[in-house]
């Protein structure tokens, strides 16, 4: 594209070429309206299959208005957008002061360095607030202005120029993103607002230490040292960092999302709290609070096409790794992201009330679909073991863990990373017929009981956040916190309806649905409130499954005479309460076994 220098793309007169990658070239122009210099982003055409253009351009353009619209003083502002020849452009500010990338390849100060990141963890946190996730933080996307102060540039470039292959094979050289500094659930194209976070973790390890992470010559060993190998100590390069630094970015680089900062605005909480030194000198510091962040416009899809049979080869190897990847945990020689404070916390949901009457004549038509890189997981009981499939139910893994109150029961829920499952397991008489819980590391493969005697516990349940296993203890509904391994609720309303059971959770984690079976009665408990709302169902027959649909739209029930019934909660994502919605009564759809907590990735559709 240098035959553009000397060119006039409307007002804007072609300079010189500031720099080019594999999918768009950048130069410097003249705006010869406004007078002053501008960068100019070009995508370029033949970085994509032909098919799929007309998406990318369609997409260029919503993208373009939605980053045209942030304003903040460390966001690179975009000022315009167009085409040349069927490439379009991104007009934006242009800064003098390079990028950090020059500055890199030495440490400096961690004062310095966090100067340098609070500003950008700042922007950061106004983007997701306007439902924008970066993808591709870098130095190089880091520019500075002529007094030092750093600029984000290059927000939802990666985002706009994703296509269906690029969304897996990011880190192959033909797609978007950048290996060193992508987090490691990016490899499959799922990236959220604690991406984000991992990456500019990453930034401040390099600029710290002088290093980043993880290097290796090929994005494949880029992964494979990600998933295999812990994150090396960063006092093992910088001996004088003091503790706090260490710690934050331990969390910040955890391979689990569940282990990191829950938000950018927790991150930035993480940083003010570091010790009181020189790098808040002379600088006014806002004060950060921890606060639930949006959620954050992200595609989660699985790539299920391959670019061409001689990348076969390659793809197998990403699936391998991002298996391990799935099974190891985040530590690193010593320090677990665990024991580094500032988990999630959960957002207050509105309480509901429902009536029981309505008929559903349709068809609902869901059907599952084999999980596109292969690595779906069933857990289930197996005699006197456990056993663990794959989507066509091989048995992959059969587990005898060691435990001391019975004979396995049945109960089975993954962990969101797909590392541990929980169970329960007792009944014997010989034991006081009560059961227990516990959980099991399939990367450990080791247990640990989670309950005491004397209340008997069961039905355990996972939250899709990570954060709390619901059960039944005494016939009390019980809400356990995970990292603190200590119960925070109990009752939640349903203290004389019965024994619920069979929990399942909204795909949010705010909301859990769960059943009595005599009188046959389907219950919605919220987390935040603690309110249980209770909708018998008449003559019900045989209970099969219960089940929450991935859109969180739909509580499903297959049961014996009803055979599918289904009951439309969206209301709880829109008022704090809800009246007059019904059940809907169909005999035609079996509940997919992905909607299950037993099946690892749960909802995979």
């Amino acid at each position: 594209m240098s035959k553009l220098i000397g060119q006039s793309l409307g007002r804007y007169h072609i300079l010189e070429q500031l720099g080019e990658g594999g999918m768009a070239t950048v130069y410097r122009a003249y705006d010869t309206r406004l007078e002053r210099d501008v960068a100019i982003k070009i995508i370029r055409r033949d970085a994509f299959p032909p098919n799929q253009l007309d998406r990318i351009l369609k997409r260029f353009e919503r993208e373009a208005k939605a980053l045209a619209k942030l304003s903040h003083p460390n966001i690179i502002k975009v000022i315009d957008y167009g085409g040349h020849e069927g490439s379009p452009y991104l007009i934006m500010e242009y800064l003098q002061g390079g990028t950090l990338k020059q500055r890199l390849g030495k440490p400096i100060s961690w004062h310095e360095a966090v100067q340098l990141v609070v500003p950008i963890a700042e922007a950061l946190e106004y983007a997701h607030e306007h439902l924008i996730i970066h993808r591709d933080i870098k130095p190089s996307n880091i520019l500075l202005t002529e007094k030092g102060q750093p600029m984000l540039t290059d927000f939802g470039i990666a985002k706009i120029l994703e296509t269906e292959e690029t969304a897996t094979l990011t880190g192959m050289g033909i797609g978007v993103g950048t290996p060193e500094y992508m987090a490691p659930e990016q490899w499959i194209g799922q990236s959220s607002p604690r991406s984000d976070i991992y990456s500019l973790g990453v930034v401040l390890y390099e600029m710290i230490t002088g290093r980043k992470p993880y290097v290796a010559d090929t994005p494949a060993a880029i992964l494979l040292k990600q998933a295999s190998d812990p994150i090396p100590r960063p006092k093992n390069f910088a001996r004088d960092l003091p503790d706090a630094i260490e710690q934050l970015l331990i969390k910040a680089l955890a391979k689990e999302q569940g282990n990191r900062y829950s938000s950018m605005a927790d991150f930035l909480v993480g940083l003010q709290n570091l010790p009181a030194t020189s790098w808040k000198q002379n600088k006014p510091i806002k004060t950060y609070r921890q606060k639930p962040h949006p959620q954050v416009r992200s595609d989660k899809k699985l790539s299920r096409s391959l670019l061409a049979m001689a990348l076969l080869t390659m793809v197998l190897l990403v699936t391998a790794v991002f298996a391990v990847l799935k099974l190891a945990d985040g530590g690193s020689s010593g320090i677990n992201s665990r024991d580094v404070p500032g988990s999630p916390s959960s957002s207050p949901g509105p309480s509901i009330t429902i009536q029981t009457t309505g008929v559903f004549t349709g068809t609902p038509g869901y059907t599952t679909m084999p999980d596109a890189l292969n690595l779906t997981r069933i857990v289930e009981r197996c005699g006197t073991s456990i056993c663990i499939q794959d989507g066509q139910r091989t048995i992959l893994t059969v587990v005898a863990p060691a435990i001391d109150s019975g004979p396995i029961t049945g109960s089975f829920s993954w962990s969101p990373d797909g590392i541990k499952f929980v169970f329960d397991a007792g009944g014997d008489p010989a034991l006081g017929g009560r059961r227990d819980l516990y959980i099991y590391n399939t990367v450990l493969k080791s247990t640990t009981k989670i309950t005491k005697p004397p209340n008997n516990n069961q039905d355990p349940s996972w939250s899709p956040d990570g954060k709390y296993i619901v059960f039944q203890s005494n016939c009390l509904i019980t809400l356990m916190d995970v990292n603190k391994n200590q119960v925070v609720a109990s009752g939640f309303g349903t203290d004389n309806t019965g024994c619920p059971g069979t929990f399942r959770w909204s795909p949010d984690s705010n909301w859990f649905a769960w059943l009595i079976t005599q009188p046959f009665t389907v219950g919605i408990s919220n987390v935040a409130n603690k309110n249980a709302s209770v909708f018998p169902m008449k003559n019900p027959g045989r209970f099969v499954k219960l089940a929450w649909s991935a859109d969180g739209i739909y509580i499903h029930v297959n049961s014996g005479s009803l055979q599918f019934a289904r009951l439309d909660v969206q209301c709880l994502k829109e008022s704090i309460s809800c009246t007059g919605v019904t059940w809907e009564y169909a005999s035609n759809f079996a509940i997919p076994d992905s909607w299950s907590p037993y099946f690892y990735p749960q909802w995979q559709q």
